[in-house]
């Protein structure tokens, strides 16, 4: 049965809600977005009106697949899930979200049930990466300030990921952190007359067959950013720039120096069992690099731009060259 969306059925008036004051509308930074997965229509349209009210913009999905759906092009603060879909159970939607969204692994995850669930049920859906079992009648109030601080936790953890420098998947930096320490590292170059290289690797894109948000995507990621951490030197800066394209900023090399390190860097990555094994050694790297940091002034952006061009290059480059130079 199809839903009609915008309408609204009066919380008294359900006998899954138990009838309490309403708080006071939540005054949230943002409006946080609520995904609703659940197929029994009145139930959507209760909790819609309690989700409304309270600060909420409400999305609503059917059953398992239309929500995996939609999440391949929203980013949500809440979930909410049925125990029991039409299509799958609760426990097996909630697995494929984390499994498959990598982005959304620390947003909140409520399951709803109407039926109480025996203990190994219940042990089930948190293995599985619930935050919380919630078992109707609902009381409104309890429901609404439990939603309310998870969803203030997802949005403060948000705001200080946005603000920190390091990617929180692999330890390295960020684009934000990767251009302030090119920053500081092509100014020091500029001082002191020293060489700087950057080099991107990146799987070829012939065998990357690996879409954000997938499980392979994240698996391989992880496993190159480990093998990054042996192959790279103290001195050396390791940043992320995607699921699976790396950054390396060398100080003191040189262009000669950074095609020989480019090249050791792409030994290592494909020797290490992990990335063997998810990507067949298919590595393809690029890189620019400023030989007297005194003469050559480069803005620090185009440092990560020209090398990452270079990678470009090498990925589409039919001869199978696995390491290209910036070359204007």
């Amino acid at each position: 049965m199809d839903y009609a969306y915008g309408a609204s059925i009066p919380m008294a008036a359900s006998p899954l809600f138990r009838r309490n004051s309403m708080p006071e509308k939540a005054e949230f930074v943002r409006t946080p977005l609520v995904l609703v997965t659940i197929d029994q229509e009145w139930t959507a349209r209760s909790l819609e009106s309690i989700l409304s009210p309270a600060g909420y913009a409400v999305l609503k999905a059917r059953n398992g697949e239309q929500a995996l759906e939609l999440l391949k092009r929203v980013t949500p603060d809440l979930l909410l899930v049925d125990f029991d879909l039409p299509d799958m159970s609760g426990v097996s939607l909630v697995q494929k979200i984390r499994h498959r969204f990598p982005r959304i692994e620390h947003t909140p995850l409520v399951v709803l049930t109407m039926d109480t669930l025996s203990r190994e049920q219940r042990i089930g859906a948190l293995k599985a990466g619930a935050w919380e079992i919630v078992r109707a009648p609902f009381d409104q109030e309890e429901l609404t300030l439990k939603l309310r601080a998870y969803v203030d936790s997802k949005i403060r953890a948000d705001e200080a990921r946005e603000e920190s420098l390091v990617d929180d998947r692999s330890g390295f930096y960020n684009v934000q952190g990767l251009l302030k320490r090119v920053s500081e590292l092509s100014a020091d170059a500029a001082r002191h007359g020293r060489s700087l290289a950057c080099v991107v690797v990146a799987p070829d894109l012939d065998t990357q067959e690996f879409v954000e948000g997938t499980t392979d995507s994240g698996v391989t990621g992880t496993s190159m950013a480990s093998a990054l951490a042996e192959a790279t030197r103290i001195s050396d800066t390791v940043g992320r720039l995607g699921d699976t394209e790396f950054v390396v900023i060398a100080p003191g090399t040189s262009g000669a120096d950074a095609a020989v390190f480019a090249e050791r860097l792409l030994e290592r990555l494909a020797s290490s069992r992990e990335v063997d094994g998810s990507l067949g050694g298919a590595l393809r790297a690029g890189y620019y690099a400023v030989d007297d940091g005194g003469m050559e002034s480069v803005v620090p952006v185009d440092i990560l731009t020209r090398a990452t061009l270079a990678l470009r290059r090498a990925q589409a480059d039919p001869s199978g060259l696995t390491v290209q130079a910036y070359r204007n």
